[in-house]
C-alpha cells in the first residue's frame, strides 16, 4: 500500500536537510503538487500549488509572508480567484470569476478586514 503522504525533494543550494533552496513536493502518484523556494528558512518568491483535479494556485512571498497577488487558475487557464496581499494580510481587492471569466464577487480588504462598500 502506498503512503498518501506527499514526498518532498529539496533541490538547489544546500543539502536535502537544509531549510533553504528549491523544494518540490510530489504526491503518492509522483505528481508535482507544490513548488517553493526558501531563503533563511522562509518562503521567498513564487509558491505554486498544483491540484491534480486541475486547479493551480500561485502566491508571491517576501520574507515568509504573502506580498502581492495570490491567484487560483482553473484547468482551462482562466483566473478564477485573485487577492492582493501586503505583509501577509489582505489589502485591496479580492475577486472571483467563474471558469468562463464571468465576475462572481468582489470584496475590498484593508489590513485583512473587509471594507464596507
Amino acid at each position: 500500500s502506498r503512503s498518501e503522504t506527499p514526498t518532498a525533494i529539496a533541490l538547489g543550494y544546500g543539502s536535502a536537510l537544509s531549510p533553504d533552496g528549491l523544494r518540490l513536493v510530489f504526491d503518492h502518484e509522483r505528481r508535482l503538487v507544490m513548488y517553493e523556494v526558501r531563503a533563511n528558512g522562509r518562503l521567498e518568491g513564487q509558491v505554486w500549488k498544483f491540484d491534480p483535479r486541475g486547479t493551480t494556485g500561485m502566491g508571491e512571498y517576501r520574507k515568509g509572508k504573502l506580498n502581492g497577488y495570490s491567484y487560483s487558475i482553473a484547468s482551462n487557464g482562466a483566473v478564477i480567484h485573485r487577492t492582493m496581499y501586503e505583509n501577509g494580510k489582505r489589502n485591496g481587492r479580492q475577486e472571483n470569476w467563474d471558469e468562463t471569466g464571468k465576475p462572481l464577487v468582489m470584496y475590498v480588504f484593508r489590513d485583512d478586514q473587509p471594507v464596507k462598500q
